[in-house]
């Protein structure tokens, strides 16, 4: 069976997982840890259709705020911050809306601490039914479980206190935001697509709690917000988002079918003037190496990664903070995904965060 392709990035993330706990909750059926399913545009005058689409450039700030008519969308955040002592640390915060038939609004908000000097990777999560759409023009507005997110116009400020620790943040945006595809629409000629913009640079300041210790932090951040028309289809990805020393920013996703063929690859790389350039698949390569193996999920991820863009004369090797970087969603979506800090060697050096939603190994034939 052909499926049918869509974008997806940080993130993007794990908007499919989402989708599969609303369709297990519809049957009043606790989640599980099932294949990923994963949205495809709905078969209407939008997306996927069969009617001509034609697509709104994305227009800021006006489309910082919700979209009534996304089925499925999202506010992503990764960084690495530095306390006083400089002491290094990396997180990502998300929330999700999804609205599926019956169910009114969903809202879903995962949160992930990296520790490289103590060896540790600390995840929550909160899912809240009925989380509103933000009222106010050109912003946003939640509450999820507690943890909250507001924002607008490249200002945005977020608080989770998630146990083990507590992390509240204000971020800037320090350079011009980024539409991918060139418009913020981004398809692949065949009705599909969704809409797709990033901040890539963004300054964090704020404040980490540990162990009863409050340390003031900062350092930088991504932000990607992406949403459409979605329906479950199984699919897996890998997703880079790269800060590089010398101020370009690199973002490149690849998407496969649940057999593990690939659909799609996609790229944008920022200059360090702001300017981007849409990649395609031919325009780059990424070679997994070193893998590492989830003693949960048994879900295999590689770990290591060679990025080359022969155009730019880049070959970039993405080595991993913390190996161990399983987020494991099944209070909220059922399923587990790999989402880490990497540092960046080669003909440049950097940082960055990858993602990798890929499927569980198969129950053995009884």
């Amino acid at each position: 069976m052909r499926l049918t392709r869509w974008t997806v990035a940080g993130p993007l993330l794990a908007v499919a997982l989402l989708i599969a706990l609303f369709l297990a909750s519809c049957g009043g059926k606790a989640p599980q840890p099932t294949p990923t399913p994963t949205p495809s545009p709905t078969p209407t005058t939008g997306p996927g259709s069969s009617v001509a689409y034609s697509p709104s450039p994305v227009l800021l700030p006006k489309d910082d705020a919700p979209h009534a008519d996304a089925t499925v969308e999202w506010w992503y955040y990764n960084g690495h911050i530095t306390t006083l002592a400089g002491a290094p640390y990396g997180f990502h915060f998300v929330v999700f809306q999804v609205r599926p038939p019956g169910l009114g609004t969903v809202g879903v908000a995962h949160v992930a601490l990296t520790d490289p000097q103590q060896r540790t990777y600390i995840t929550d999560q909160r899912l809240t039914f009925g989380t509103p759409i933000a009222q106010a023009a050109d912003s946003f507005a939640f509450t999820i479980g507690g943890w909250t997110l507001q924002g607008g116009n490249g200002r945005d400020a977020f608080q989770a206190d998630a146990g083990a620790f507590q992390l509240g943040a204000v971020l800037q945006e320090t350079r011009p935001s980024v539409l991918h595809g060139g418009s913020g629409y981004v398809s692949y000629g065949d009705g599909s697509g969704s809409y797709y913009y990033s901040r890539t640079r963004m300054s964090v300041s704020g404040s980490l709690t540990l162990q009863g210790a409050i340390h003031p932090v900062q350092g930088e951040a991504w932000f990607d917000h992406q949403w459409g028309q979605f329906q479950p289809q199984a699919i897996g990805w890998d997703w880079f988002a790269l800060q590089l020393e010398d101020g370009s920013d690199v973002m490149l996703y690849t998407l496969r079918d649940v057999q593990g063929n690939a659909l799609s690859d996609f790229g944008t790389l920022v200059s360090p003037d702001g300017n981007a350039k849409t990649l395609s698949g031919a325009d780059f390569s990424l070679t997994p190496g070193n893998a590492w193996t989830s003693p949960k999920s048994g879900i295999v991820y590689p770990v290591d990664w060679m990025v080359t863009i022969p155009s730019k004369g880049l070959t970039l090797k993405l080595t991993p903070l913390m190996p161990e970087s399983e987020f494991d969603g099944a209070r909220t979506t059922g399923n587990s995904y790999w989402e880490g800090e990497v540092s960046v060697s080669g003909s440049a050096t950097g940082r960055g965060f990858v993602e990798m939603v890929r499927f569980p190994p198969a129950s053995p034939q009884k």
